[in-house]
């Protein structure tokens, strides 16, 4: 369904790239798991892995219906091929805000998080300075 363009390398470019960078995101679902209940105590893992999965199921929800919304919005009431075209172009516009928006909180770094029983190891000192 692309475009017959001269140039296939324009027109096929950019859905590879999305599904390259979308495969990656899927191969890196457990380093992501481990990296989010890292720190974790041992028995409050299957609360925090239930939360993380739970939020990916949801993010990704959420913002399906908002682009749904965004390309049922703009598409013109013609119903014409370039109607639809302009509904879908305004869909990705809002997909690509929201990964953006993503990498935006990604880089602005993990917040420090204390290690399981260091509350335990931080009143023992303070015990003993008392």
């Amino acid at each position: 369904m692309l475009p017959k363009t001269p140039n296939g390398v324009r027109s096929g470019t950019p859905s590879s790239a999305i599904s390259a960078a979308s495969q990656e995101v899927l191969w890196s679902y457990g380093p992501l798991n481990i990296a989010a209940t890292n720190g974790i105590a041992p028995e409050e893992q299957g609360l925090a892995a239930g939360l993380l999965g739970t939020s990916f199921q949801f993010g990704g929800a959420l913002v399906l219906a908002v682009v749904t919304a965004v390309d049922s919005a703009t598409v013109g009431p013609d119903g014409s091929p370039q109607a639809l075209l302009d509904g879908f172009h305004a869909a990705l516009v809002v997909s690509v805000i929201v990964a953006g928006l993503g990498v935006l909180i990604t880089l602005r770094g993990e917040r420090a998080r204390v290690p399981a029983g260091a509350e335990a190891g931080e009143a023992a000192i303070e015990a003993e300075a008392a």
